[in-house]
Parts: structure tokens; C-alpha cells; sequence
């Protein structure tokens, strides 16, 4: 704009003077000057679609820069958090193959996550904390039916012995009462034979 009101002031002249003579060089300094108007212009245009398409060069340079930055810190993520879970999964594969070998002296220890794999240890661990109480629970069982089998056995042993005595005691009371007939057989053939003997002095004495 500037420009253009300083080659304007240059050709500015009284229209009262001018004559066709006089105003051919003033026609001449207007056409050069809007020739240079029209190349300035033409200069700016060129120079502005120069510097619209450096800059929409710019743009896109800055935006591929951005996409393949984001692309990149988006696989770099993917892998951590695929690494995280393999590793969390491993962990818990290999504290489940532990309780399936007994081994429930181990606790999975996973950062504290909010998500499936921490649920999953959680429950994992839930599982051997149960595992160890009912384990406990058949062990006391067990040491409670030793105990009561080993009592068993002995109230056996003792009835054994006791029936052993009763039988020894069965055969001598056995023996006792063979003996007492044996005698009461006697005592009978002798009373039989005392009462021949007094029914004889009987009928002697009256014969006499």
C-alpha cells in the first residue's frame, strides 16, 4: 500500500495544466508505475504461495513427525503391557503348577493390579490359603484317628486277654464240676453200699 501511494504521489498533477503533450510522460509514468504495482503484487502472491506451501511443508513434516512419535510410544506401550501380562501369566502358571506338585508354602506375589491378572492372583492365592487349611484340617483328623486307633488296639489286647482269662477260668470251673460228679458218684456208691450193709445187720439182728 505504501507503494502504491508513493508511485500515485509521483504522477499526482494538476489537472487544469495538463495538455496532451504534457500528459503522455505522465501517462507513461502512470503505466510504469502500475506495471511495477502489478509485478510487486505479482512478487508478493509468489512469495506468499512460496511461503503457504514451505509452511504447509512444514505442517505436514511436523505432522508426520507427530504420527510416527505416537506410533512409535504406541508400540513401545503395546510391548510393556504385553511384557507385563506375560510375565504376571508366568508367575501365576508357574505358582499353579506348585500347588499341583503340594508345594503350598509359596505365596504369588503380582504388583497391585485392578485388573483380570490380579484378580487371577488374588484368587490363586485364596485357593492355597483354603488348600492350607483343609490339609490342616485332614492332618488333625488324622492324629486324632491314630490316636483313637491306637486306643482301640489296646481296649482289644485287653479284651483279648480278659476273654483268655475267662476261658482258662471256664475250663478249671469245668474241671471243678467234672471232679464234684466224679465225687458226688462215690458218695452216692457208698451210700448205696451203707444201706446194704445196715439193711443186713437189720435182718440179722432179728433173726437173733
Amino acid at each position: 500500500e505504501k507503494t502504491i501511494a508513493l508511485k500515485i504521489a509521483q504522477v499526482s498533477v494538476n489537472p487544469s495544466e495538463v495538455t496532451r503533450l504534457e500528459a503522455a510522460p505522465h501517462l507513461e509514468k502512470i503505466n510504469r508505475a502500475l506495471h511495477e504495482i502489478k509485478d510487486s503484487a505479482n512478487r508478493k502472491a509468489v512469495s506468499f504461495n512460496d511461503n503457504a506451501a514451505e509452511q504447509a511443508s512444514s505442517s505436514r513434516n511436523f505432522l508426520i513427525a507427530i504420527f510416527t512419535i505416537a506410533s512409535l510410544l504406541a508400540v513401545a506401550a503395546a510391548i510393556v503391557v504385553t511384557r507385563s501380562i506375560t510375565l504376571s501369566l508366568g508367575r501365576a502358571v508357574t505358582f499353579a503348577k506348585g500347588i499341583a506338585d503340594k508345594d503350598l508354602t509359596t505365596q504369588l506375589e503380582i504388583d497391585d493390579r485392578k485388573d483380570e491378572i490380579g484378580d487371577l492372583a488374588n484368587a490363586l492365592n485364596e485357593m492355597r490359603t483354603d488348600l492350607q487349611l483343609i490339609f490342616k484340617d485332614i492332618f488333625e483328623s488324622t492324629k486324632t484317628l491314630s490316636s483313637a486307633s491306637s486306643e482301640l488296639t489296646g481296649i482289644s489286647g485287653k479284651m483279648t486277654a480278659n476273654a483268655e482269662q475267662t476261658s482258662q477260668k471256664a475250663t478249671a470251673v469245668s474241671v471243678a464240676a467234672e471232679q464234684m460228679s466224679a465225687n458226688m458218684s462215690s458218695v452216692s456208691t457208698a451210700s448205696e453200699e451203707t444201706s446194704v450193709n445196715v439193711n443186713m445187720v437189720a435182718a440179722a439182728t432179728e433173726e437173733m
